[in-house]
């Protein structure tokens, strides 16, 4: 699946769950016992598996009983391609999503661009030293 079709998908789940994230990705997740967030359960991938690098889907945890929870109903997603996968750039991205506009970035990470999908926002990282290629995606929680 390439990676846009996957983005797609995804976005069609929403709110994403692990098990949804797993299937389209064809990539296990492990909770990551190392969270010490109590308004969010870490799910990691622990390999890559191509065109993926690294995968992490943020879940709110519902609050109980006025308990420590989050008030957010849907999941963040954080895909990390590898240096390799897809050559995509802002144009062929922003055919699919529509226009981009910029998001604030760190000097020294990619430079990121936001999407504002009627599926909610969708944050894309750009790798300037890869003359602007796709490197991260972020599915940002409604």
């Amino acid at each position: 699946m390439s990676i846009l079709k996957a983005l797609d998908q995804l976005l069609r789940q929403r709110p994403l769950s692990r098990r949804a994230v797993e299937t389209l990705l064809g990539l296990p997740l492990r909770e990551d016992t190392k969270n010490t967030n109590p308004t969010l359960r870490v799910y990691r991938s622990f390999r890559g598996e191509p065109p993926w690098q690294r995968v992490e889907l943020r879940v709110p945890e519902p609050r109980k009983n006025g308990a420590w929870g989050s008030s957010r109903t849907d999941s963040l997603l954080v895909l990390e391609l590898e240096p390799n996968a897809g050559q995509l750039d802002a144009g062929e991205v922003e055919a699919m999503l529509g226009p981009l506009r910029p998001f604030p970035s760190r000097p020294e990470g990619p430079d990121y661009r936001e999407a504002a999908t009627r599926r909610g926002p969708v944050r894309l990282g750009f790798d300037p030293a890869r003359e602007g290629r796709l490197q991260t995606i972020v599915i940002d929680a409604i």
